[in-house]
Order: structure tokens, then sequence, then C-alpha cells
């Protein structure tokens, strides 16, 4: 498996997404594989596509409950991605729906990309950090174009499954 020194920064799109074609009980081995990722830090996020997922506290649905547990793999924001934003606004404006009342998770995404992209030292050359998302790769506004713009790698769920030789079978 490929998890030494890459780690996998996952959209809510992508867990959306598996929640609701994948299910837990179809697929287990995928859920196993995630939870397996997920234990080992090898997939990361940020605190907003966590509050997105679980934002129904009382009543959670079978994702957040899944999730609930993995708190500590969603990165909290940070001062530093804080100064990000205007320049990532600037430059990637659709990022954004400014109709939307509710946070929204894009552009914090690539800062905390950004942000860990930089915090890199002497000890960690080979850490590669990798963004996970379904939008489409050849959009020039949104987040496939955003990763571009500031060097940050970015894969769709069966380019992930390919980079960790994951197959899937029928039983």
């Amino acid at each position: 498996m490929k998890y030494d020194n890459t780690t996998y920064c996952i959209d809510a799109n992508i867990l959306i997404v598996f929640h609701r074609y994948y299910p837990i009980g179809l697929f287990p081995d995928l859920w196993s594989r995630l939870e397996e990722l997920f234990q080992k830090k090898v997939i990361i996020s940020h605190e907003i596509v966590f509050n997105e997922i679980c934002h129904d506290k009382k009543k959670p649905d079978a994702l957040a409950k899944w999730l609930l547990p993995k708190r500590t793999n969603f990165i909290d924001t940070s001062d530093f991605q804080i100064q990000q934003l205007p320049d990532i606004l600037k430059n990637f404006p659709k990022l954004i729906d400014p109709n939307q009342e509710k946070e929204q998770a894009d552009p914090w995404l690539i800062a905390m990309l950004i942000e860990l992209k930089n915090s890199l030292g002497m000890f960690t050359p080979d850490t590669k950090y990798i963004l996970v998302s379904n939008e489409n790769k050849n959009s020039t506004i949104k987040l496939p174009a955003a990763c571009k713009y500031y060097g940050i790698d970015c894969i769709n769920m069966f380019e992930f499954f390919q980079e960790n030789d994951w197959k899937f079978s029928i039983t």
C-alpha cells in the first residue's frame, strides 16, 4: 500500500459519495480500508468539512456517526489559514457561493494545504499532500484549478483507489 509519506485531504463530496453510493453494509472492504487510513492519520480534512457532515448533533446520520470518533483527523482553522483566505478568494471567487449562509470548506481546504506544505521541515521533506475531490478537473474556477495554481496535487475518487491499488470485487 502506498501510504508512506502521503497524506490525503478528503473533500466532503468524497465522503458523501462513499456514504450515499457505497454504503458500509454493502462495501465493508472500502470502509475497513478508510478506517485504517483514518487511524494512521493518512486521511485528513478541515474542521469545516467535519462540521458540514456532522452538523446535526441530535440526529446524526450513519456517516456522521462513523466520523464523530475521527474528529482529530479534521484540522482546526488557524491564523495562517485566515491570512491566506483573501488571496485564495481573490484568485478563485467561485470556490464559495455568496448566497449560502453556512461556511463553505473549499477555500479552507486550499488554505490548510498551503499551510501544511509550508510547514514541511528538514525532517519531513518527502511528505506529499494530495487533495481528493470529485470536482471536474477541467474546471478553471473550482478546487482542481485552485490546487494547480497553488501547487497542490488533486485527484478524484477513482484515482485515489488506483493510487492505493484498491480493487473491489463482488462476492
